[in-house]
């Protein structure tokens, strides 16, 4: 038996490259989901849609927020040549924003009340 032979793409020097783009490809992909399936239930349903939007896209917003913490890991390890610090803000404040924001909608939903004294960032 010969040494085997690994494609073009998994080779040593093309994984770092070839796992970067598979990552980034998910989260485009889960984001441009999640950002498609709120704006066709807006128009389709709504007002009506702020009920039930979470529950139909909430399992793929948690995997895409679970997943965004492995661009600290990326950093940590060396996969990645970026500042740890800066990265560790910004996904902090995404995961913040977005908990803000769903925790917001699910009470005003659940209320079925639009409250004026709310910020307008949470008037879904």
């Amino acid at each position: 038996m010969g040494p085997s032979v690994l494609p073009a793409w998994l080779q040593p020097r093309y994984r770092k490259s070839a796992y970067l783009f598979i990552y980034y490809l998910i989260q485009f992909c889960g984001h441009s989901w999640i950002l498609t399936n709120m704006t066709v239930r807006f128009f389709s349903f709504g007002k009506d849609s702020m009920v039930d939007t979470f529950y139909a896209i909430g399992l793929v917003m948690r995997v895409c927020q679970s997943i965004s913490l492995l661009e600290l890991l990326h950093i940590y390890i060396g996969i990645e040549s970026n500042q740890l610090f800066p990265k560790f803000l910004q996904v902090h404040l995404q995961h913040a924003v977005s908990h803000r924001d769903i925790l917001c909608c699910l009470d005003m939903a659940q209320s079925n009340t639009m409250d004026a004294n709310l910020p307008s960032v949470c008037s879904c």
